[in-house]
Formats: structure tokens, C-alpha cells, sequence
């Protein structure tokens, strides 16, 4: 009993140990299987790791380029955008300039047009004022001749009464001369377009000619000299005193007055001043202020550079 007892019990224990060994071997093969997955799965994901990184360098790569061609379009379209405002600007500046070009040049004609303007009005009331001038000049000469023709012949009849005949001879010649200017000025022509850019000063006050009036005071002072120096030496001849002031050339003092270019006034002035230096050379028959070649009594050109005080301005 006891023996079969211990049979079952045997068996009993056997049997557990075999159930327990079936079970570790069940679980064992269990963990191999795990761990066969495991690998497995491992593997699996290092491939697709793999495969993701390759996936993601080529990506990447490819994405870089992508970028630097990116990158270089927007480059150039910068480089175009700033081209294109770089002439657009610079059109700017050029349209600006060419304005300002165009106004300077506009202001600058109507500057010319308002000083031709100008000018012109200058011009023409300078006409208006030579013509009254000389119209003037033309009544003044007019009023002087009559006057002369009047006393004429009185000058003649004392002349003769006195015995003076070396100087009425001069007389005469004066006189004949004297006629030859007034034919002259009533043929002379008046020409306006002169400037009066000559200025000499008389008495310390200032006076403005033109170069045809420049000449007229020297032909004043010439012409004066020598009917001086003829009548100075005509009444020395006829014994007659020393007296230039009464002789009928320094009170008419109009020979040689041919044109408008100054005023009969400024001519008798002047043909005084050289009247009667002449007379005085002529009378004491010397040539303290001029001398005589070919025929002719002629004042010294420092003597009318003392007198005559003229020059440009």
C-alpha cells in the first residue's frame, strides 16, 4: 500500500517535472522568438533609418540646390530690380537737367528779348534826342549867321574908315570862308548813330562828345591859331595895337564850323582858346605856340593836349 502509494507519488513528481521543463522550454522558445523578432524589427528600422537618412541627405541635397537656384534667381531679379532703378533714376536726373537746361535758356531768352527791348527804346530815344539836338544846333547856327549878315557890312565900312587894309584883306578871306562852312552845313548830313564815348572837362566841370565832335574842338582850336595868327599879323602890319578881343574873327569865332557834331557854343570856345594864341604868335612874329610849313599856321599838339583835356572813357 505503502509501496504504491509511493508509485503514484513518483509518478506524480515526474510528471510535475515534466510539465515544468515543457513549460521552460515553451518559454524559451518564447524569447528566442522575441528575440528573433526584436532583431528583426531592429534591423527592419535600421533599414528604414537607412533608407530615411539616404532619403532625407538626398532630400536635403536636393532641397540645397533647389535653394541655390533659389537663391540665384532672387539674386538677379535684386540685381534686375536695382539695374532697372538705376536707370529709371538716372532718366529722372537727365528729364530734371534737361528741364532746368530748358528754363535756364528760356529765362535767358527772355532776359535777351527784355534788354533787346530795351536797347531799342534806349536806341530810339537816343535818335529822338540826337535829331531835337541837332535841330537845335541847326536853329542856333541859323540865328548866328543872320547876325552876322547883319553886321557885316557895318564891320566892312569901319574897316574901311580906319585905313585897316591888311586887315580887311584877312576880313574878307574870313568872310569868303565863312560862307564855304554854311554851303557845307546845309549839305551836311546828321548821322545819329554815334556814341557820345568822349570826355574832356572845361572849367572843372565834365562834357561828353562823340569822336566826330573829339575832332570838331581840334579843328576849333587849329582854325583858331591860324585866323589868329593872320589877323595878329595883319594888324601889326597896319600899324594897329595890340587887341585881340576886338578883332571881328575872335568875336565871331564860327570858321570851320562844318557839322552838328557839338554845339556852335563849345566850337566858339575853343576856336577862341587857339584865336588868341594865333594873334599873339602873329602880332610879335613869333611861334610860341605853333608854326608855319607849307603855307600854313599851325598850333603845336601840346598846346591842344594843355587846352584840350579829351580822351575815351
Amino acid at each position: 500500500m505503502l509501496y504504491e502509494r509511493s508509485k503514484q507519488l513518483g509518478l506524480s513528481l515526474l510528471a510535475t517535472i515534466f510539465v515544468v521543463l515543457g513549460m521552460s522550454g515553451i518559454i524559451l522558445a518564447q524569447r528566442d522568438h522575441d528575440k528573433s523578432s526584436h532583431k528583426t524589427e531592429k534591423n527592419s528600422e535600421s533599414s528604414k533609418s537607412s533608407g530615411s537618412s539616404k532619403s532625407s541627405g538626398s532630400s536635403k541635397s536636393s532641397g540645397s540646390r533647389q535653394n541655390s537656384n533659389n537663391g540665384s534667381s532672387n539674386s538677379q531679379q535684386t540685381r534686375t530690380r536695382q539695374s532697372h532703378e538705376r536707370r529709371q533714376v538716372h532718366q529722372e536726373q537727365n528729364y530734371r537737367k534737361q528741364q532746368e537746361n530748358a528754363r535756364r535758356i528760356e529765362i535767358k531768352n527772355e532776359k535777351n528779348q527784355q534788354k533787346l527791348e530795351k536797347k531799342r527804346a534806349e536806341d530810339l530815344s537816343r535818335q529822338e534826342k540826337k535829331q531835337r539836338l541837332h535841330q537845335e544846333r541847326l536853329n542856333q547856327y541859323n540865328q548866328h549867321w543872320n547876325n552876322w549878315q547883319n553886321i557885316q557890312k557895318e564891320r566892312e565900312s569901319n574897316l574901311q574908315r580906319e585905313h585897316r587894309d591888311f586887315y580887311r584883306r584877312h576880313h574878307h578871306h574870313y568872310c569868303d570862308e565863312l560862307r564855304r562852312d554854311q554851303h557845307k552845313l546845309l549839305k551836311a548830313r546828321f548821322y545819329d548813330n554815334y556814341y557820345d564815348n568822349y570826355r574832356y572837362n572845361r572849367g572843372g566841370n565834365y562834357y561828353y562828345t562823340s569822336q566826330y565832335g573829339s575832332l570838331m574842338l581840334r579843328q576849333a582850336l587849329e582854325k583858331g591859331y591860324e585866323e589868329g595868327y593872320l589877323a595878329g599879323q595883319a594888324d601889326r602890319n597896319d600899324g594897329w595895337s595890340f587887341d585881340y578881343q576886338n578883332s571881328y574873327g575872335f568875336q565871331d569865332a564860327a570858321y570851320g564850323y562844318d557839322s552838328y557834331y557839338v554845339s556852335l557854343s563849345e566850337y566858339n570856345y575853343y576856336f577862341r582858346e587857339g584865336f588868341r594864341r594865333g594873334y599873339e604868335d602873329g602880332y610879335y612874329g613869333r611861334y610860341n605856340y605853333g608854326s608855319y610849313s607849307h603855307g600854313r599856321y599851325s598850333i603845336l599838339g601840346s598846346i591842344i593836349g594843355s587846352i584840350l583835356d579829351i580822351a575815351l572813357y
